[in-house]
């Protein structure tokens, strides 16, 4: 991708305001490599380096020349996320991570055990676990509450440490809570 889309993005922009571009520019100028590694859409790659990786650098005291992630490392946590292997959550978490080891991504995931569980079986276990201890919110869903799904997903995300296929959950539960 040309940088200069990457400016006209930014400039056209309607929630990103012009100190945010020049706050771009200054940061990542050396690196146009990180637009030109992930091949999608320049958006997309834009707000995890406005967002994210920008957040990690505060939030550490460092500046854009300290960075440890490389290019290639950000395309691959941003396609990691598109191909859903991980979640956005495990994603930002893992910017953090590829960038104080300097490891890669796919190393990262592997050992550690970050890719989210995909498994149809091992899901609906965790979610008849927590409709046979949420039994008065499984009333209350019944009696047409139905927004306590949310609550539902999420009892499932919290005991598979965040790593269930939220929508596989989803599916499970409604089964389950007929």
């Amino acid at each position: 991708y040309a940088w200069d889309e990457v400016n006209d993005y930014w400039f056209n922009s309607k929630d990103v305001s012009g100190n945010w571009v020049n706050t771009f520019d200054a940061t990542f100028t050396p690196g146009k490599g990180y637009l030109v590694a992930y091949q999608g859409d320049v958006k997309r790659v834009s707000n995890w380096l406005m967002n994210d990786v920008l957040r990690m650098l505060k939030e550490s005291g460092k500046n854009a020349s300290d960075l440890v992630l490389k290019p290639a490392y950000l395309a691959e946590i941003i396609s990691l996320v598109d191909a859903n292997t991980i979640n956005t959550n495990t994603g930002k978490d893992l910017l953090v991570k590829v960038n104080e080891t300097g490891k890669s991504p796919a190393e990262i995931v592997q050992a550690e055990g970050l890719a989210k569980v995909s498994d149809d079986s091992a899901i609906r276990k965790v979610a008849e676990q927590v409709v046979a201890e949420s039994q008065k919110e499984v009333g209350a869903y019944k009696s047409g509450k139905l927004g306590l799904m949310g609550f539902f997903v999420g009892q499932v995300m919290k005991k598979m440490g965040g790593k269930a296929d939220a929508q596989l959950a989803r599916m499970a539960l409604e089964d389950l809570l007929k």
